[in-house]
C-alpha cells in the first residue's frame, strides 16, 4: 500500500536534467500523496502508524541491538544559536515554499541526536531537498514521528510548559487546532526563549509570540543501532 521512494532520481529518470524547481514541485506532490496515505490509514486504524513504523524499521536489524543514548541538548542549542539568523548550506532553505521552521528544528534535533531514521515514509531523514521525509519539514508529521518513534533517532513525549529543557521543541497552533510553527527552546529561565526560522529569531521570549495554543515536546533520548 505504501509507496517507497528511496531514490528520487529513479522516479524521474537517471539523466539528472530535471530542473531543480520542477523536481522540488514533483517531490512536494509525492510528499502530499504520502501524507494522504498516512492520514487515511491512521484514521482507519489508529494503531497502524506505530505498528508500520516498528515493523519496517526492524527489518534486517536485530531489535536487541538497539540502544538508547542521551540527547545532547547543548549541541542542539549551540546549533540553533549558530544558524538561527543564517542558513546552513548543507540544507535547502524552504522559506519561499511553505516555510523553513520545521526544517530548522529538525536540523537542531539532528545536531543533538546525530542519527536519522531512514524508514520509508514514516521515518525522519534528509538527504536533499528532493529526498527527505515529510516529518523533516512538516510540523504535524514531525510531532507524529517523535511521539511514535520506537526505532532509530530521537523520541519525545508531550509535556507541560514547566517540564521542558533547552533543546526541546514547542509547536504553536491556531484556534482550529492546526499547528503551524516549530521553534527550538534555547533557554527556560527566567522564561522560555526560542530560536526559529521563518521568521528568523534568536533567543526571543516565547511570550512575544501571538498564538492560540502551544504544545511542548520533551526529547526523552535517542535510539541507535
Amino acid at each position: 500500500i505504501i509507496p517507497r521512494f528511496h531514490n528520487f532520481r529513479s522516479l524521474f529518470g537517471q539523466s539528472g536534467h530535471v530542473g531543480a524547481k520542477s523536481a522540488l514541485l514533483r517531490h512536494s506532490f509525492i510528499l502530499a500523496e504520502q501524507k494522504n496515505i498516512i492520514r487515511t490509514l491512521s484514521a482507519l486504524c489508529p494503531a497502524w502508524f506505530p505498528f508500520y513504523h516498528k515493523q519496517h524499521s526492524l527489518i534486517g536489524k536485530g531489535a536487541l541491538s538497539m540502544r538508547e543514548v542521551p540527547y545532547n541538548r547543548q549541541k542542539a542549542v549551540d546549533y540553533a544559536r549558530r544558524w538561527a539568523l543564517n542558513r546552513n548550506p548543507a540544507y535547502y532553505d524552504f522559506q519561499a515554499i511553505g516555510g523553513d521552521c520545521t526544517n530548522f528544528a529538525s536540523q537542531c534535533l539532528y545536531a543533538g541526536a546525530e542519527i536519522m531514521n531512514y524508514t520509508p515514509v514514516t521515518g525522519w531523514y534528509y538527504r536533499s531537498a528532493s529526498d527527505r521525509t515529510a516529518s523533516w519539514t512538516d510540523t504535524e508529521y514531525l510531532y507524529t514521528f517523535l511521539t511514535n518513534n520506537r526505532s532509530a533517532g530521537p523520541f519525545a513525549r508531550r509535556v507541560s510548559r514547566e517540564q521542558v529543557q533547552p533543546g526541546d521543541l514547542v509547536q504553536l497552533g491556531d484556534q482550529n487546532g492546526r499547528f503551524y510553527h516549530t521553534p527550538v527552546i534555547t533557554a527556560v529561565a527566567p522564561t522560555i526563549f526560542i530560536a526559529a526560522h521563518t521568521y528568523d529569531a534568536l533567543d526571543v521570549p516565547l511570550s512575544s509570540y501571538t498564538y492560540h495554543t502551544a504544545r511542548f515536546l520533551r526529547i526523552e533520548g535517542v535510539r541507535k543501532w
